[in-house]
């Protein structure tokens, strides 16, 4: 099982989208855990 923890992401003020990295992880994780700062609800 593949776990994926991201925390402080504060989109959009610091970036405008998380890098294409954190995206293909996030696709090759079975399970992500975000600990918090998403500030869009539709992310």
């Amino acid at each position: 099982m593949r776990l994926l923890l991201i925390a402080d992401t504060h989109l959009p003020k610091r970036a405008k989208d998380l890098p294409a990295a954190v995206w293909d992880e996030v696709d090759d994780a079975d399970v992500v855990i975000h600990a918090g700062d998403w500030v869009e609800p539709e992310l």
